[in-house]
């Protein structure tokens, strides 16, 4: 009956019924007809199964096998011991996202893009060892696996990409023993690679690098290479103890916020506050379910809050602290679990943590173990409990708040008194309340609906700008982002540049998009062709006497940091800022900004000595164009040509305007005033490329 039902699909795992993966395609018609196991009809306005009743009419296995419409049929024993021609599992699936969402317990191949049942998936010991014996498998302390790597013979043995051959014998290769995330992230040289499906276990990126310009030059800048040990580690910024070994680390950021000298963390969260984040995490049975390339969506989350507080710039206190106690800079963190009514659980107060927000990674591990190991693991979420817990961690006034919720389901007491009143209570203390709603695969689920509505209630105002719906692969960069003012929850968490000359809490680069805003930091450069700040070229002399000789950079050696840095410009309050010729306050930024070539007469223009430019048609003095002060800067940009025949006859680098360079001969077209469209292209009017009368 399960079977016949265009609705439902038959799991032999779990021998129930269940629905069929189809429906996950709801109301995406082209999304169906992809599927050569699917069928839009019923009405035109969902997607079903493709009845199939080849399989079930076969009475022979002969008969059974010689079926091939629909990826063919299996002749195989049923629950109630007597053979039977059903239908192949899991080969007619033509995608990944289909694929893994089969009841059946399918897994994709990206090497070969199919579909097959996922081996040894019998439930309890007894059955691995009875049923799975015949098959290949074995019990590893809570499920059941595939036996590998236990060929007798070389040739046998490096068919299986987990195995090598070492001596006389058929071996893991290193870290692919581990066939669980949590497992296999718990050991150091690991991790969970999702890069091709299905997921594996495998050794960390930056172990794969034997030299250290690959591990340099690692694309995402996870690497760096370790000059005692020889070999290329995951980098630690906390390592770089100096600000100028720290500015020279592309990935790293010297940490000027609070008190103290200053800290080296990781650039991504350079933009961080002191701040206290909560994460409200759901341990419903739901999210024990694959989520894309992982087999256990829950463990998965783990581990990726694991990584992501490995790279906070921790602030290096207890949990157990007092209340009052002074805090160091940075970040704490701390963890709570939800699930049935009133089953909100935490780390008790003798573990990790002892249930408070901790700067300490080495509790924050344990209370991370405690929820991998002790999930509720129920059915429905309820989240009033949880709320309170939370808010009974948010103890310092003086530190950002913010709590994170990370779910899958249906948030069933979203809307309720108890929820109601634990919500206004945490706004009431400043707490900023996000939420992340996961869903396994890129379709959305038929609950997604309501799970949204569910969770925007728990929500800060704009709820929209503090809510995601992601796939569970995008939970990585949305933790890494959390400081990042360019992105959507950054935006409402990340610290601001604030202060002048010695107290001035500095921010990346990058996360500038002001161009006065990035130039007012002398870490900083602004780029008028990318129209993006990065770091200044000063920040790579680490040698005082090299610093103050780069005039051309305009660099100047901080000696209360220890710094290279470009040297201050307009960096006074407002009450100063008029005293400063040079300089003027710009209301809107509430900073003291520098003068451009803002001159009333053309004799003043051209004598500015940042090299102004005096339009006579407009009786205006505007900047020169092409200000960069490197040859490589100058010539990234278009428009820009690095002349070295006028070196010396201005007091500026030799960075020109190069005007007409457009391949579009409308755009050239429309400068017809400069420019003129010869052949196939733009060619410069004589004389017009002068931009003064000198």
């Amino acid at each position: 009956d399960c079977r016949a039902d265009t609705w439902c699909a038959w799991s032999e795992t779990l021998l129930q019924c269940g629905v069929h993966p189809c429906r996950a395609h709801g109301c995406d018609e082209t999304g169906c007809t992809a599927e050569a196991a699917c069928k839009w009809g019923e009405g035109a306005t969902s997607c079903s199964k493709v009845p199939t009743t080849e399989c079930p009419d076969q009475k022979t296995q002969k008969d059974c096998e010689g079926v091939t419409a629909f990826g063919g049929c299996v002749w195989e024993m049923g629950a109630l011991n007597e053979y039977r021609c059903v239908e192949k599992p899991c080969v007619i699936h033509q995608s990944e996202d289909s694929c893994v969402t089969d009841p059946i317990s399918c897994v994709w191949d990206s090497q070969t893009a199919a579909c097959s049942k996922k081996e040894c998936t019998y439930p309890t010991e007894a059955e691995c060892t009875a049923k799975g014996g015949t098959e290949g498998c074995q019990w590893a302390t809570d499920h059941c696996t595939k036996r590998r790597c236990s060929a007798g013979e070389e040739a046998a043995c490096v068919t299986d990409d987990a195995c090598e051959w070492v001596g006389s014998s058929c071996q893991y290769k290193k870290c692919r023993n581990y066939d669980s995330e949590a497992s296999c992230n718990h050991d150091a040289e690991c991790h969970w690679d999702v890069s091709a499906a299905p997921g594996k276990c495998d050794v960390k990126v930056c172990l794969r690098y034997d030299t250290e310009g690959a591990c340099e030059t690692d694309p995402e800048l996870r690497c760096s290479w370790d000059t005692e040990g020889k070999r290329c580690t995951d980098k630690d910024c906390g390592k770089l103890g100096s600000p100028c070994a720290c500015s020279r680390d592309r990935g790293c950021f010297w940490d000027t916020s609070g008190s103290g000298s200053g800290a080296c963390v990781t650039g991504a969260f350079g933009g961080c506050p002191l701040m206290d984040l909560v994460i409200l995490l759901d341990g419903t049975s739901s999210m024990k379910r694959p989520f894309g390339r992982h087999s256990n969506g829950y463990d998965a989350v783990v581990e990726y809050l694991r990584d992501w507080a490995r790279v906070l710039p921790l602030s290096g206190d207890s949990g157990k602290v007092d209340p009052s106690a002074k805090i160091g800079n940075g970040v704490r963190v701390g963890v709570v679990q939800f699930g049935a009514q009133g089953r909100a659980t935490k780390v008790g107060y003798t573990m990790g943590s002892g249930g408070h927000v901790s700067g300490l990674m080495s509790e924050l591990d344990v209370d991370l173990d405690y929820h991998e190991a002790q999930m509720i693991d129920t059915q429905d979420a309820y989240v009033a409990g949880a709320l309170q817990l939370a808010q009974n961690m948010f103890t310092r006034p003086d530190r950002k708040k913010v709590l994170l919720v990370i779910s899958d389901s249906v948030i069933l007491d979203s809307g309720k008194a108890a929820v109601h009143s634990a919500v206004s209570s945490l706004f009431g203390a400043g707490v900023k309340v996000f939420g992340v709603l996961l869903r396994p695969t890129a379709a959305f689920p038929s609950t997604a609906g309501a799970a949204e509505a569910a969770m925007l209630n728990v929500l800060s105002d704009v709820r929209e700008e503090h809510f995601l719906n992601a796939e569970i692969e995008d939970l990585k960069g949305i933790l890494g982002t959390l400081c990042d003012p360019s992105q959507q929850f950054g935006r409402l968490i990340a610290s601001t540049a604030t202060g002048t000359g010695a107290a001035k809490q500095r921010q990346p680069c990058p996360m500038y998009f002001d161009k006065d805003l990035c130039n007012h930091d002398p870490s900083c450069r602004w780029s008028s062709g990318l129209l993006v700040c990065s770091d200044s070229a000063c920040l790579l002399h680490c040698d005082k006497d090299v610093c103050v000789s780069d005039a051309t950079n305009l660099c100047a050696w901080d000696e209360s940091t220890g710094m290279c840095t470009k040297r201050p410009i307009c960096d006074h309050l407002m009450a100063e800022c008029p005293t400063d010729p040079g300089c003027k306050w710009d209301a809107a930024k509430s900073l003291c900004v520098e003068k451009v070539c803002q001159h009333q007469t053309e004799s003043g223009c051209l004598s500015d000595p940042m090299g102004c430019v005096w339009k006579s048609e407009e009786d205006h003095c505007t900047a020169r164009p092409c200000t960069y002060t490197s040859k490589d800067s100058c010539e990234l940009d278009m428009a820009c040509k690095w002349d070295v025949t006028v070196a010396g006859t201005q007091p500026w680098a030799p960075c020109v305007a190069q005007p007409c360079a457009t391949t579009d001969a409308a755009v050239c077209q429309a400068d017809s005033r400069r420019c003129e469209w010869v052949g196939n292209s733009c060619k410069v009017r004589p004389c017009v490329e002068y931009l003064d009368e000198k």
